[in-house]
């Protein structure tokens, strides 16, 4: 007979077999079905009630997931659900099982969908502030408001508010920089017929109901400019012009379908720019002006008021929340400025007194972050000192207009300083040096919108843009060493001269972690004779991943050295010393970019117009004078000299030296020699406008390259030293000719790294002595 084991002593997701004798089992069978079927029952109770809570848990889960559901959040969670329901399957017969599985699949699906659907309405909800909170209905001219709302009369307190506003003293909200009237005429007509002139782009027609992902021109840069709706503020101001209704109904009309759009969306936002942090404080900045208009034109409306009072609204929220902040970084100086003029344009506000003092806390805190002690902006880049100082200026003139008191803000002292700066900068042609992500723009003038500010105060500032007329010249050599800049000039000639004097600038700044740096440290441009001789390639786009940028933000496109045909990335130059003397200045910086090799650069600089560049290239992680190891690797090194398109560079019979000239004139002679005294001697090569690699370009507007032609000299082996020569040459034929034909030359003691120097001139030979290890003497 077998032995019957009770299951009630087993697991219940136990599968052991039960023994029983025939009469048992037939008596099961028959008489005791309902006994037999417990077991099974309770497990199906037990896999439903698992099922449930499963599925209740990944509904709940994504309803209040904090971050954005896409498919990967979407996926996970179903997953999970299938296995946990699928495990519990397991404790069921067979059919059992099959009818538990399709019970989960039918139901995660759709708890799933219902889960992603909770979570899209609780983000819709939460892009739809409400304006009735937000407003401090205590003040005594919003009581109407506040009675209407008493009595549940919506449509009636949207009205009252409308009248409120449309009553309120007109404030004067611009904040934006000033659009020149031609620009601002064409960019209103052409909008009117659903033709968008973004930026420098041409104009593009688009249908007249905007989808808001458009991007005709495939550049991230036109894509930008259309989410900040440039035409709503011109628009505004052609009805404030002539009070044609067309032009305020079309501000509106794309405000409005913006805000349908891009705010109240269902999945997610048409383009990446929807809500950019640097491009929703434009924005908004330029909706406060319209809203002043608007407000108090015949076609306002009451329920069009609030859906843009709350959407401004809602602009000021990001703009606080500190997720959407972009600290360190002039992005957020713009988010900032944003938000104080949201706070001074609607004092009605609950938070506008939170968000004032928020936003002149936090510009104060940026610009002590992103605007070093001696005023220079950190981001690498010329460009973007004097947008910065714009920013800085206007906000602070915007909060001394709107009664804000130099207690909550005080930005001069830092302005002051920047203004300097400027001074320093500017090329004795008025433009900046080609440094880092700047553009090729016009010279600056007296007339510039912010600089005019401080030609008062700054003598220095006065005499570089009036180009030595007025004011006080500045110093001759000026090192920023902590900054990484170094600027040399012969002198600041008075006028007419001026435009004549030489300029060299030097960079070796790497601020981790700020933006618009291009791969050039020890790069250097040089400005003499009027003209651009050594240039830098400058500003290509913002278009990420074009073959055309990554060569103009690469190594290859600046005054440095390559290594095995290869540029570098990182953060690790600076500068190691400077020095200056009677007639002669001097700056040596390094970096380590490379991952085996460390470049050390010596400027030496000889008044009126030679220059030494001394190139040191060694294994990683030597001393200096330390011998290279006979295992060392090989590489190949490229030292390169970057000329303007407008420039001729023809090689010298040795293929040491190149000559170079601006080409201008039939009778012109060079005016500029640069000849190899060490490594790289008789290679000296000069490519134009070659594309593969692409080599010998500069940028010359939005995504645009010229042929422009680079001096190239190789030196193979473990280490290089390259001792290169440049003389500017005297406008006088023959005085040129006499240093072309004086060879300098150059010799180095290996043991204590001490370079001998000489080379002609116009008063005579010259002779320096540099030390190069450990310390650097100069001895002339």
């Amino acid at each position: 007979m077998a032995t019957r084991v009770d299951s009630r002593l087993a697991p219940w997701w136990s599968v052991r077999p039960i023994r029983t004798t025939e009469n048992e089992r037939k008596h099961v069978e028959t008489s005791d079905v309902d006994t037999a079927r417990r077991p099974g029952a309770y497990r199906a109770l037990i896999a439903a009630g698992w099922i449930a809570s499963v599925l209740m848990t990944s509904t709940l889960l994504l309803v209040f997931w904090p971050g954005r559901v896409g498919s990967r959040q979407a996926l996970l969670v179903s997953a999970g659900a299938a296995a946990m329901a699928s495990f519990a399957a397991v404790a069921m017969r067979p059919a059992g099982r099959i009818k538990v599985v399709l019970a989960a699949l039918i139901l995660t699906p759709v708890a799933t969908s219902a889960g992603v659907g909770g979570w899209l309405y609780r983000q819709y909800l939460s892009r739809t502030p409400e304006l009735w909170a937000a407003l401090d209905l205590e003040q005594p001219a919003l009581r109407e408001v506040k009675n209407s709302l008493a009595q549940g009369d919506i449509e009636a307190a949207e009205a009252t508010a409308l009248s409120y506003f449309r009553a309120r003293r007109r404030l004067d909200l611009n904040t934006l920089p000033p659009v020149d009237p031609t620009t601002e005429i064409e960019t209103s007509a052409l909008v009117l017929v659903s033709t968008y002139k973004i930026l420098e782009f041409k104009p593009v027609e688009l249908t007249d109901n905007l989808r808001w992902d458009e991007n005709p021109l495939g550049d991230r840069t036109w894509q930008w400019g259309l989410h900040t709706l440039p035409a709503v503020p011109a628009l505004a101001s052609q009805y404030s012009r002539n009070g044609n209704t067309t032009f305020i109904k079309k501000a509106e009309e794309l405000v409005l379908d913006w805000i349908d759009d891009n705010q109240l969306y269902r999945y997610h936002e048409p383009s990446a720019f929807s809500w950019h942090d640097h491009v929703m404080a434009l924005r908004v900045r330029g909706w406060l002006p319209f809203w002043e208009t608007w407000v108090k034109s015949p076609i306002a409306a009451p329920k069009s008021a609030r859906k843009i009072l709350e959407s401004i609204l809602l602009h000021a929220e990001r703009l606080a929340d500190p997720r959407f902040y972009n600290e360190g970084h002039n992005h957020g100086m713009e988010q900032d400025f944003a938000l104080l003029a949201i706070a001074m344009a609607f004092p009605e506000f609950r938070k506008s007194s939170e968000w004032r003092k928020t936003a002149a806390r936090r510009l104060e805190a940026q610009t002590e972050a992103i605007i070093s002690p001696l005023g220079i902006q950190l981001e690498h880049t010329p460009y973007y000192h004097v947008f910065t100082l714009e920013i800085l200026s206007d906000a602070q003139e915007f909060a001394r207009r709107m009664g804000v008191s130099q207690t909550e803000l005080n930005l001069d002292p830092t302005l002051s300083k920047m203004a300097r700066y400027t001074a320093n900068l500017l090329k004795p042609d008025r433009t900046l040096p080609l440094i880092g992500d700047t553009p090729r723009e016009p010279p600056l003038t007296p007339e510039h919108r912010t600089l005019s500010k401080f030609l008062l105060t700054d003598p220095v500032l006065r005499f570089a843009l009036t180009e030595g007329r007025e004011g006080e010249a500045g110093a001759a050599t000026i090192f920023y060493e902590t900054e990484g800049y170094a600027i040399f000039r012969d002198s600041w000639k008075p006028a007419p001269e001026f435009s004549q004097s030489f300029y060299l600038f030097f960079t070796a700044a790497a601020n981790e972690g700020r933006v618009h740096k291009q791969f050039d440290d020890l790069s250097f441009t040089l400005h003499a004779r009027g003209h651009e001789l050594l240039t830098d390639a400058g500003f290509h786009s913002n278009q990420y991943g074009d073959p055309e940028r990554e060569y103009v933000t690469g190594t290859s496109a600046h005054n440095s050295v390559l290594v095995d045909g290869k540029g570098f990335t990182g953060w690790t130059a600076s500068i190691d010393a400077c020095r200056e003397g009677e007639g002669w200045a001097l700056v040596q910086a390094s970096h380590s970019n490379y991952s085996n090799v460390t470049h050390r650069r010596t400027l030496f600089y000889y008044r009126p117009g030679t220059v030494f560049v001394i190139d040191e290239l060694r294994p990683k992680g030597l001393k200096p004078g330390e011998p290279v190891p006979a295992t060392a690797a090989v590489h190949d090194f490229e030292q390169l000299f970057h000329f303007e398109p407008n420039c001729s560079a023809t090689t010298g019979q040795s293929q040491s030296s190149i000559l170079v000239d601006v080409g201008l004139a039939r009778d012109s002679h060079p005016l500029l020699l640069i000849e190899q005294l060490a490594g790289g001697r008789g290679t000296a090569r000069v490519v134009r406008g070659a594309k593969d690699p692409l080599q010998g370009w500069v940028a010359d507007g939005h995504r645009t390259l010229v042929p422009a032609p680079v001096a190239i000299f190789k030196e193979r082996g473990p280490e290089a030293l390259f001792v290169t020569f440049i003389e500017v040459l005297e406008p006088s034929p023959t005085a040129a000719s006499r240093l072309i034909g004086s060879n300098p030359t150059c010799s180095q003691d290996s043991k204590t790294g001490v370079i001998l120097l000489r080379w002609p001139s116009l008063n005579g030979p010259r002779q320096a002595t540099i030390q190069l290890n450990e310390r650097v003497e100069v001895r002339l």
